[in-house]
């Protein structure tokens, strides 16, 4: 199987945005409504937001073309030639 081209990632960088949005939000209205670090619900929100945010930044790395952070493993994955 081939790995997904820049295009492709640039694409699910797109999609993923939205959901991790949607984990701000909540994360933003538990605090409102007093959830404090230490709840297991108010951690756990927390740790999605994390992990999404994680998966944002490297999918958003992989669209970029040109060797920015790890674009150069993926051309080279795909046996193209990087300069």
């Amino acid at each position: 199987m081939r790995p997904p081209t820049p295009q492709q990632f640039g694409e699910l960088s797109q999609q993923l945005g939205p959901m991790l949005r949607k984990l701000a939000r909540l994360r933003q209205r538990l605090e409102a409504r007093g959830y404090l670090p230490g709840d297991r619900y108010y951690d756990a929100v927390v740790k999605a937001w994390d992990a999404m945010h994680a998966l944002c930044v490297k999918t958003h790395y992989a669209s970029c073309d040109g060797g920015v952070a790890g674009a150069n493993e993926t051309a080279r994955a795909r046996g193209e030639t990087v300069e």
